[in-house]
């Protein structure tokens, strides 16, 4: 299975959605190793580094407006590179679901 998680808060948060975050993609990539882990994040320099396995993708946006604007990347953008990258179940960390996603 290939699992997609909005990773925002595992990277950039250091407690309460961020712990919860990290704890959780931890747990998963280490236990179940033979499903596909992509992490989606905005672009920057996280504040927060954690050790994933090797079945793990780190996904920042590549275009020009994924970059500049984050929001807009990981509500409106997203959904299209969760089909491209075939994403099986996408999981929100943070209580968010990209746009497309909800009106389907």
């Amino acid at each position: 299975m290939r699992i997609g998680f909005d990773a925002k808060r595992a990277f950039f948060n250091k407690s309460g959605l961020g712990n919860y975050s990290r704890d959780t993609i931890s747990i998963l990539t280490g236990n179940y190793r033979e499903h596909t882990y992509f992490l989606y994040t905005p672009p920057g320099t996280p504040t927060v580094n954690f050790t994933t396995g090797s079945s793990t993708s780190v996904c920042k946006p590549m275009n020009y407006v994924g970059r500049k604007l984050p929001f807009f990347w990981r509500s409106f953008m997203l959904p299209n590179q969760l089909k491209s990258d075939r994403i099986d179940l996408y999981h929100g960390l943070s209580n968010e679901i990209p746009f497309s996603i909800k009106n389907s």
